[in-house]
């Protein structure tokens, strides 16, 4: 059906700018639009995650490695090169941490429905509380500022935001306009269809995130951010639409984009690719005094080596026998540039490492045996496939930025939509 749908977008003459699809079209985009959404999204899961625990932790892939030579600790008035120990990176998944805020006091959380009209387009009104609900989504931009300020600020988001709904309602026009005279009514209704699906998906996502059980809830729950089920419905699908046929209108242009244009923006913006001296590195901690001994210490010490050796993973061994607190981070030390290295004295040995070796250091307290995971040297990032990767998405969201901007400027001298207020 979609793609149906998207065989009639192509045959319009008139170019859209792609926005990042609120869904699963996976359309990609950098336009202040998408931007802007996506900055709410992360709002809302981190305003829908304030009642679940956070953990601040990193999780290991798992994975078999190839048998190690371990590399001895450096002298440390005199470090000296290591030799290379080679075993395969540990990857690991990102990390969200999420935060909570109070919510503002608002006239529809006090009881009064707001129906003003702050704008037309054509016959078609837009709502002052549809508005007020795309800024309190903004919440953290304002809520810390004094009385005065936050009213300024809330009156600046307030006209951009208004802005911005009137650009999406002049590009679903065009869509509804396009549909209607190719007499596409059931193209339209299932496009409708679709999007109210992902709608309630999302919907119930967010209700999952923030554990809560019924609808009463999810309403209540939003109401206390001074939003509302059918507000935040509305956005989803909406936005949906509108970026479905946006996407799929600019592609072409998108994908244009060539090995040449990569490399002459590589060339020019070089400063943009310029990397640290920083590592990610796995820390495990053997105690002293868990031991009869320091003897026996030194003998757990040496078995732990000898499982690396032969290959076993890092990981898994760190989970079974840390006796130290890297445990909270995922396995992983603390610190990953020079000078933030926690304990200090593992920095100069850690440096002097490559990805995948692994070495350790003895401590009164202690023996820590650490492996570095990840590795980046100070310098000039290759033009490699992941460089050109970035770069291609600075130039589609150049490309973006430009295609949107026309397509509004056009929209907007056509269709004169009409501002009711300051």
């Amino acid at each position: 059906m979609l793609s149906h749908v998207m065989q009639l977008f192509r045959q319009s003459a008139r170019p859209m700018a792609v926005m990042t699809l609120l869904g699963s079209l996976g359309c990609s985009s950098g336009h202040r639009y998408a931007r802007l959404e996506n900055e709410r999204m992360d709002w809302m899961d981190k305003q829908c995650q304030q009642s679940l625990a956070t953990n601040d932790e990193r999780t290991t892939v798992a994975r078999s490695q190839s048998p190690a030579t371990i590399v001895p600790p450096p002298d440390i008035t005199n470090p000296q090169p290591l030799p290379a120990v080679t075993i395969p990176p540990v990857q690991n998944s990102p990390l969200i941490t999420p935060t909570t805020g109070p919510g503002p006091v608002s006239p529809v959380a006090q009881g009064e429905y707001q129906v003003r009209i702050v704008a037309t387009i054509g016959t078609s009104p837009i709502y002052e509380r549809e508005v007020r609900e795309a800024v309190y989504q903004r919440l953290p931009e304002f809520v810390n500022l004094s009385p005065s300020q936050r009213r300024a600020k809330e009156q600046s988001l307030f006209k951009e935001e208004l802005r911005r709904i009137v650009e999406r309602e002049l590009i679903l026009d065009e869509l509804f306009a396009l549909l209607s005279n190719k007499k596409q009514a059931n193209a339209l209704s299932n496009l409708r269809e679709t999007a109210q699906k992902d709608a309630e998906a999302r919907l119930r996502d967010v209700q999952r995130r923030a554990g809560l059980k019924t609808d009463d809830d999810m309403k209540m729950f939003l109401q206390s951010q001074s939003l509302s089920v059918n507000g935040i419905r509305r956005q989803f699908e909406r936005n949906f639409m509108m970026s479905a046929y946006v996407g799929e209108r600019v592609k072409p242009k998108m994908n244009n984009i060539s090995l040449a244009e990569l490399k002459d923006y590589y060339t020019e913006h070089g400063e943009q690719f310029m990397a640290e001296d920083r590592l990610k590195w796995q820390d495990l901690f053997i105690r002293n005094d868990r031991f009869q001994t320091p003897a026996d210490a030194k003998k757990y010490v040496e078995w732990i080596l000898a499982r690396v050796q032969r290959g076993e993973d890092f990981a898994k061994i760190t989970t079974e026998c840390d006796m130290g607190d890297s445990k909270d981070r995922g396995g992983f030390g603390f610190g990953e540039e020079r000078g933030k290295i926690f304990p200090q004295e593992l920095e100069t040995t850690i440096f002097t490492l490559k990805q995948g070796q692994v070495s350790y250091l003895d401590f009164e307290t202690g023996t820590h045996i650490v492996r570095i995971a990840e590795r980046s040297y100070a310098g000039k990032k290759p033009f490699d496939e992941q460089v050109q990767t970035e770069i291609r998405r600075k130039l589609q969201a150049q490309i973006s930025e430009r295609e949107y901007k026309k397509i509004v400027d056009t929209l907007w001298r056509r269709s004169q939509p009409q501002i009711l207020v300051d």
